[in-house]
């Protein structure tokens, strides 16, 4: 991965990947402090980047199931959600102890395939697209599923 400020039109780092073959998704935080990209399926490892020092700052492995989509919330550089074949995870980083958690979110009778995803603005719900083509809406605070 090569970050690049725009401004200059020059390279700002070129990130030594901790992933093995490709990168399945990249996310900025809200206030370009941060990069997190995931692995594919043969590495599914979330790292987070320090973008000013170009280092990595913490990660963990995403579990058994594909990721297809990370994104940071709007308001918050250490909360982060990852959407896969089947689940959903909200991801908690704590840069301080360079650690980063991960919780569950209860879906119910809910087995989709997630394709996409999008935070409201107040960082309240995600909505999130499917392969069948319904958009599946997820309380972030209480990390459960709202409506389809």
């Amino acid at each position: 991965v090569i970050i690049w400020d725009f401004d200059t039109m020059s390279i700002l780092h070129r990130l030594k990947l901790l992933h093995k073959v490709l990168i399945q998704s990249l996310t900025f935080s809200f206030n370009e402090m941060y990069l997190a990209s995931v692995g594919g399926q043969d590495d599914a490892n979330l790292v987070i980047w320090d973008i000013e020092s170009g280092n990595a700052v913490c990660g963990n492995p995403t579990g058994t199931n594909a990721v297809n989509r990370i994104c940071f919330y709007n308001n918050s550089d250490d909360r982060l959600i990852s959407i896969h074949d089947y689940q959903v995870l909200i991801w908690s980083a704590d840069y301080s102890n360079k650690k980063i958690s991960n919780d569950l979110v209860n879906l119910g009778q809910v087995k989709r395939k997630f394709t996409c995803v999008v935070i409201d603005h107040s960082d309240s719900f995600a909505y999130m697209g499917t392969k069948t083509g319904d958009i599946v809406e997820i309380s972030l605070g209480k990390a459960m599923y709202k409506r389809i």
